[in-house]
């Protein structure tokens, strides 16, 4: 017989990752809001989201290696910098990409969006 009980505790390995999925729904949402012409702060707002969710998983570089959700979610030391330099590296990229993007008329947030949900665990 399962046993299971669910607290707070448990979800702490996974605050990053959650936070990303909250980053890209309110994005999603803003998105729908901001004009053609000032599509940018959709951007700005991508941007500030990876660094973000970076910094969030900064803090648990540290920490020793953690399971939960039944043993489905290992966060350990190397999971937790490759996540971080995963993040950093779409951050740039996405930088990087801004003039190509805007060109194209694909600075919009389903393509953003599309950028911050690859799997990063």
């Amino acid at each position: 017989m399962n046993t299971a009980t669910f607290s707070l505790a448990t979800l702490a390995p996974a605050i990053p990752e959650i936070a990303l999925l909250a980053f890209v729904s309110a994005l999603l949402v803003i998105d729908l809001f901001v004009p053609d012409r000032e599509k940018h702060v959709t951007f700005w707002l991508a941007i500030a989201s990876l660094l973000g969710t970076a910094a969030l998983a900064g803090t648990l570089v540290g920490r020793p290696s953690a399971v939960t959700f039944q043993g489905m979610f290992v966060a350990d030391p190397m999971s937790q910098v490759l996540k971080v330099a995963a993040l950093l590296a779409v951050a740039v990229t996405l930088v990087y990409s801004r003039v190509y993007l805007h060109l194209r008329e694909l600075l919009r947030g389903e393509f953003l969006s599309l950028a911050l949900s690859r799997r990063w665990g």
